[in-house]
C-alpha cells in the first residue's frame, strides 16, 4: 500500500499502548487508520458518534489519493479537534501526517494533564539535536527521544521549596512570638540560619533548571543514551544487552500529572546502593506516558522489533 503523502510503501506497525495494528510509512511516518481504528485512540463515545454521523468538519477536497480505493480524499477536522486530517469518503479510512495522531491523543486527555504535559517526542534522526547526531553510529536508528516534561519535572521541586520556605518562616515566627526571644544575638542567629537555608534552596532550584535545559533521553535500536549536566554536558550510554533490570516509578504527584520515570539497572550497579530520582545514572525521568515508555524499553532489551 502506497503512502498518500510520499508514495512510499507503508508497513504494518503495532501501536504499543492501544494494541492495534496500523499502517505506517517508513519514510514520512504518516499513519493510515482503517475504519473504526480511530476508536482505539479516542475514548469519547459522543465525539465518535458525531464523527460517524456527520463526518469531518470544515472539509475541503484534498489532492492526496486514498491508498485503498484510489480516490481523492477530503481534508477536515474531527469534531472538537483542531488537527486537520484526511478521510476517504468511500472506505472511511483516515490518513494522519507524522505527529497528528499524537496531537489528537493529547487533545483528548484530561485538561489538567493537557496543560502540564506537553512532550515533544522525536522518532526521526534528522530532527534530533546536534549533540546526539555526533555520537550515533551510521546504522543506528532512533526509536524514541524526548526531553523531561517541564510541568512534572518542577512541580515536586516547587512544592518542596514552598514547604521549605513555609517551615523556615514558621520557625522564625515560633522563635520570636512563642519563645519570645528578645536578645538580639538570638534573633540574629535565627535570621542567619533562615537566610542560609533559603539561599541553599534558591541555588538548588537554579541548578535544577540549568540541568533541565541540558537533559534529553534517546532510545535507539542499539542502546539508551542520556544527556544531562548543569554547566558541562554529560552523556551516558547503555547497550540493551547490559540491562539487568528495569524499574517504573509513578509517585503520588506523578499519578496526578500523568507522568513518571523509568530507571535502567545494569550489572555494574549491583555493588552500589540504588540511586533513585534525579541522581540515578541511567534514567528516563519525568516523562509523559511512562507505562508506554517502560514497555518500549523492555521490548528493546528483549530484542523485540521496535514498535511505533
Amino acid at each position: 500500500m502506497k503512502c498518500p503523502h510520499c508514495s512510499s510503501e507503508m508497513e504494518l506497525r503495532l501501536a504499543r499502548t492501544q494494541r492495534v495494528v496500523l499502517d505506517e510509512c517508513r519514510t514520512c511516518k504518516g499513519i493510515w487508520l482503517d475504519v473504526r481504528e480511530i476508536d482505539f485512540f479516542i475514548k469519547d463515545k459522543t465525539l465518535l458518534q458525531s464523527y460517524y454521523r456527520n463526518g469531518l468538519a470544515h472539509t475541503s477536497l484534498s489532492e492526496r489519493i486514498c491508498p485503498k480505493c484510489q480516490k481523492k480524499m477530503m481534508t477536515g477536522n474531527l469534531p472538537n479537534f483542531e488537527t486537520p486530517i484526511e478521510a476517504c469518503q468511500s472506505c472511511h479510512g483516515l490518513f494522519l501526517d507524522n505527529g497528528e495522531l499524537y496531537a489528537i491523543i493529547q487533545s483528548a486527555t484530561e485538561p489538567m494533564r493537557q496543560g502540564l504535559l506537553r512532550p515533544n517526542t522525536i522518532r526521526n534522526k534528522k530532527d534530533l539535536p546536534v549533540f546526539f547526531k555526533r555520537i550515533f553510529d551510521a546504522d543506528e536508528e532512533v526509536i524514541f527521544a524526548e526531553a523531561p516534561n517541564l510541568g512534572s519535572y518542577f512541580f515536586s521541586l516547587s512544592l518542596a521549596l514552598l514547604l521549605a520556605f513555609g517551615t523556615l518562616y514558621g520557625f522564625h515566627i515560633f522563635q520570636k512570638y512563642i519563645f519570645k526571644m528578645e536578645l538580639p544575638e538570638q534573633l540574629v542567629m535565627v535570621e542567619t540560619l533562615n537566610y542560609i537555608f533559603a539561599g541553599f534552596f534558591v541555588i538548588y532550584a537554579i541548578a535544577s533548571f540549568l540541568q533541565f535545559r541540558n537533559t534529553y533521553y534517546c532510545l535507539t535500536n542499539k542502546r539508551f543514551i542520556g544527556r544531562s549536566g548543569i554547566f558541562g554536558i554529560d552523556f551516558v550510554s547503555v547497550d540493551y544487552s547490559q540491562v539487568t533490570d528495569l524499574q517504573l516509578r509513578v509517585g503520588m504527584l506523578d499519578r496526578i500529572l500523568g507522568s513518571g520515570s523509568v530507571y535502567i539497572q545494569t550489572a555494574s550497579d549491583a555493588s552500589y546502593l540504588p540511586r533513585i530520582g534525579r541522581f540515578h545514572p541511567y534514567k528516563i525521568f519525568s516523562v509523559a506516558d511512562p507505562y508506554s515508555v517502560f514497555k518500549l524499553v523492555k521490548s528493546l532489551c528483549y530484542k523485540q522489533v521496535p514498535r511505533a
